[in-house]
Formats: structure tokens, C-alpha cells, sequence
């Protein structure tokens, strides 16, 4: 026999709808979370998962956004409750979002480097590598003898895009 807690679990409506709910954003995270674990992820990669994470929430929040299994659940509430419940998952949203805010400072200058993605982008350009060189040298500033030679980087960003495919 079902103890009665867990049976109310998932035979009250308000609970039900909650799993609809959290069910609806679990894909949405899945799949965050695995372009980011995949083996041989790069920094800028990692960023560009978490971006898109957080942009998806952002048009869910601005769109009160409600997963089918839930909203069907959602319509046959009363008025009070439903509002009640939509105040809710809008804050669910929001948490959402301020927790990816915290973690936009560990990518750093990631997003600077995602021009060297050629497979995604085909955008390898003078500008985009002279902005990286600069982050680097900025950084080996108290490494004496180091710095990028932006000559030689020219010459090793330019020449190639002779062999790659152009959009």
C-alpha cells in the first residue's frame, strides 16, 4: 500500500502542477549541462552554453512562459490561485537568472575568444585575434619575454582564410 504522503504527492492538483513545472525546465538545464561536461569543452564554449541559458530563461520570464502539463493543470485553478502560482514560477525565473548572473565573472574574457571556434563561427579576422592578443598580453604583463608577436599573428590569421570555407 502507498503511504498517504506520497500519494497526495501526486494526486493533489497544486503539487502535480509544480512537477509539471519543474519537468518543463529540466530539458532546458539538460541540455546546458551537457554542452558544458562534453569532453574537450573550450572556456568559450562553456560561456556560450551558459549565455543561452540564460537568455532562454529571460524570454520564458518576459513571456510567462508555462509548460503544457502544467498550464493544463494551471486553467482548471481559480483565479486567486493561478495568479498565486504564476507569481511563483516568475520568481522561479528570476532566482534562475540571478544565479547565472553570479556565475558571468568566472568566464572572464572567454566570450572574446569564441572567433577561434572556426567550425561554429568562419569568422577568423584580424580584429577578433588582435582583441584576444591584447587580453593575453595584458595578462603576461610581469612575465618578462612574453608577449604575442602581432605581426606573426597577422600573417597566421590572415593566410589560412585562403583554406577555409567562407559562409
Amino acid at each position: 500500500m502507498c503511504p498517504s504522503t506520497i500519494k497526495n504527492l501526486f494526486t493533489d492538483s497544486p503539487v502535480d502542477l509544480y512537477l509539471w513545472f519543474v519537468h518543463g525546465q529540466l530539458a532546458l538545464f539538460n541540455k546546458a549541462v551537457l554542452g558544458m561536461e562534453k569532453d574537450n569543452t573550450t572556456a568559450f564554449e562553456v560561456a556560450e552554453a551558459h549565455k543561452a541559458l540564460k537568455r532562454n530563461l529571460t524570454e520564458r520570464k518576459a513571456s510567462n512562459f508555462i509548460p503544457m502539463g502544467a498550464k493544463n493543470i494551471c486553467r482548471n485553478l481559480d483565479e486567486q490561485v493561478r495568479n498565486s502560482v504564476k507569481e511563483e514560477f516568475d520568481g522561479f525565473y528570476e532566482r534562475c537568472i540571478a544565479y547565472l548572473d553570479l556565475w558571468e565573472n568566472s568566464f572572464g574574457n572567454a566570450e572574446q575568444f569564441s572567433w577561434v571556434n572556426v567550425i561554429k563561427t568562419n569568422a577568423v579576422d584580424w580584429e577578433n585575434a588582435e582583441t584576444s592578443a591584447e587580453i593575453i598580453n595584458s595578462s603576461l604583463l610581469d612575465v618578462p619575454d612574453m608577449e604575442i608577436n602581432n605581426d606573426q599573428l597577422f600573417d597566421e590569421v590572415v593566410l589560412p582564410k585562403e583554406y577555409l570555407p567562407s559562409n
